[in-house]
């Protein structure tokens, strides 16, 4: 090879790259780092030069295609098509331009003619796939996901679309192995959180499927699918929770017990109790009732009560409360485990809210950066409160064209 990398940058040991091979890596940096514009004015402007040249074209096409302008990209491939018939990556960027277009039949045509080709190329054994999923023929879509996956088993992308087809196989516990597979091998795939997320959503864990969408928007901000999934389980949070560590928790109690999270009425007096009278207090104003877990607002009601009455009577005022019939029949001692359980979260959650609190007053930090902090560690202690462990830590189609 004529260039080798270095600890320092690329050193030259043979003549250098061409004009054409320089052009092309500055437009692969743009579109990697989102820049898809300036890619396209660069591609423009380098096919232009020749615009004949298969490669030239495919570059065009893929910015194009990038830049959601689909329907110039199938003219241009189409043309190509028909200078170089047997060029896979042609086919491919016309099935994938097709596609976009909604012209399911044609667009499968072209993927199988670069299967044919190039019948163990993993980037067009997923798009027919994904194609297939789109035209309701499951199984053979499960078929060509799995054996780009066995071909190429090291490649995050492949267990992201086996994930997709299966989910929309039905075969839900397929997809969530094929995702959590393709965050062993790639975390930062914001399309693997999000759609993870949906698995957890379907299953009804929405403090979960929260999270995994949280995940993903920090890790694409613009991912719309994300943005929408997460308006599914989130409502707006009061801005309280950034200022009052009280109304920090009691946003924390209010949004496990609506998930339906909290367990017995036992447990829940236990994280009442953790908590304190304040928070609890601070949950029921903010509309504990309106959950649709109506069972639970009267544990939540009466872990209040108890929480206030052993501040200033001490455990014994316990049993005077279940005697009026709130039910339980629970004792201080059973109630005492999971109270420092739960107390332990509170004072660990406590030490990082009131640093983030103290960094951001100093004007060390942005309130955007601080807010963002803030809920995050909210998203732990939610999780940690519903899931009894420590505080910290619709699907998308998996990619676009390569």
């Amino acid at each position: 090879m004529p260039w080798t990398g270095t600890g320092t940058g690329w050193s030259n040991d043979g003549p250098g790259p061409s004009a054409q091979e320089i052009a092309r890596r500055r437009i692969d940096a743009l579109l990697e780092i989102g820049r898809v514009a300036a890619a396209l004015a660069a591609a423009e402007q380098f096919w232009a030069e020749a615009p004949e040249d298969p490669e030239r074209v495919e570059i065009l096409c893929l910015c194009l295609l990038r830049a959601q302008r689909a329907e110039e990209a199938a003219r241009l491939l189409a043309q190509a098509r028909g200078r170089a018939p047997e060029q896979p990556h042609i086919l491919y960027l016309h099935g994938f331009a097709l596609r976009q277009l909604g012209q399911h039949e044609p667009a499968e045509e072209a993927l199988r003619m670069a299967l044919r080709l190039l019948p163990e190329e993993t980037i067009y054994l997923r798009a027919l796939a994904e194609l297939l999923v789109e035209r309701r023929r499951h199984e053979e879509a499960l078929a060509l996901a799995e054996q780009a996956t066995a071909l190429g088993p090291e490649e995050a992308r492949n267990h992201v679309t086996l994930g997709f087809v299966a989910r929309a196989a039905g075969k839900r516990e397929l997809a969530r192995r094929a995702y959590r597979q393709a965050l062993a091998l790639e975390p930062g795939d914001a399309t693997a959180w999000n759609n993870l997320g949906c698995l957890d959503l379907e299953a009804g864990d929405r403090l979960q499927a929260r999270a995994h969408f949280r995940a993903a928007l920090r890790l694409d901000p613009s991912a719309r699918r994300a943005q929408r999934n997460l308006g599914l389980v989130v409502s707006s949070r009061p801005a309280e929770i950034y200022t009052n560590f009280h109304s920090f928790l009691g946003e924390a109690l209010r949004e496990v017990v609506a998930a339906g999270r909290a367990g017995t009425p036992l447990r829940l007096l236990a994280l009442g109790q953790a908590l304190g009278g304040e928070a609890v207090s601070w949950a029921l104003r903010a509309r504990l009732g309106a959950s649709p877990i109506l069972g639970q607002v009267g544990a939540g009601v009466g872990a209040a009560a108890v929480t206030t009455l052993l501040r200033s009577l001490g455990p014994a005022a316990a049993v005077p409360l279940m005697a009026l019939g709130v039910g339980w029949l629970a004792t201080a001692r059973q109630v005492t485990p999971m109270r420092r359980e739960f107390a332990a979260h509170v004072v660990t959650t406590r030490g990082r809210w009131e640093r983030a609190h103290q960094t951001w007053l100093a004007r060390a930090t942005s309130r955007a950066a601080y807010e963002a902090e803030i809920d995050r560690l909210l998203e732990h202690l939610i999780l940690a409160l519903a899931q009894r462990q420590g505080p910290e830590p619709g699907g998308s189609a998996p990619h676009g064209p390569t």
